[in-house]
């Protein structure tokens, strides 16, 4: 691997472990219930907690059969997961996500800040004012490139547009790889690797879900 992407893995941790996971191709099931879930969405699921507070177990699918927790039991991966995948990144990282469904809760991380001047900075949590939230890969010709869950209903790259970028967001404890991203020393190598020899998924054109 070259020093784009082991520069960025080395100085935001959280984006190996999300590179790692859209290296495995993970995409919803169609359908409800437990044999239709991807058992690898499910995990991140597992990380957050539901609207009222608890675990999302709500979200995760009973038996085809199953009967007591209602409609939301039966979804399974087909809910919206983007802000499970990031927190359970973050969390695979060390640190305590934001435990919530929810995307723009992430603009109130107590563990991490805004970025001053809302530079776009590789590895950066990024919220969409759609309500959508990946780690940001770089930004180019008007288009920021998100590393994120269900991006077409799956982990994948995926491009949307940088005028609708709400926030970025960097974790406490890891300002010293910020300041080496904001130098962007390893910018274009980064998006040479990316570009030339991806080795992950990737969408183009417009991604319906988020």
């Amino acid at each position: 691997m070259a020093g784009g992407l082991s520069t960025l893995f080395e100085d935001a941790p959280w984006m190996k472990v999300a590179w790692e996971e859209a290296r495995k191709n993970v995409k919803e099931i169609r359908g409800t219930g437990r044999s239709k879930t991807n058992s690898d969405i499910l995990k991140y699921l597992e990380s957050v907690t539901n609207e009222i507070g608890k675990k999302s177990y709500l979200y995760i699918p009973v038996e085809e059969k199953g009967k007591g927790i209602g409609d939301k039991g039966l979804k399974g991966d087909e809910i919206a997961w983007c802000s499970a995948f990031v927190n359970w990144c973050i969390e695979q990282a060390g640190m305590v996500g934001v435990d919530h469904l929810g995307a723009k809760k992430w603009k109130k991380w107590t563990n991490g800040k805004a970025i001053s001047g809302a530079v776009p900075v590789p590895g950066a949590i990024t919220v969409l004012s759609r309500g959508h939230v990946g780690f940001l890969v770089y930004r180019e010709n008007g288009q920021v490139l998100m590393l994120g869950g269900n991006q077409g209903d799956m982990v994948c790259l995926a491009s949307y547009d940088a005028a609708g970028v709400d926030s970025y967001i960097w974790p406490n404890g890891h300002e010293d790889g910020l300041k080496r991203q904001l130098t962007g020393a390893n910018y274009c190598d980064l998006y040479t690797e990316v570009n030339s020899a991806c080795e992950i998924p990737r969408k183009y054109g417009k991604v319906g879900t988020t």
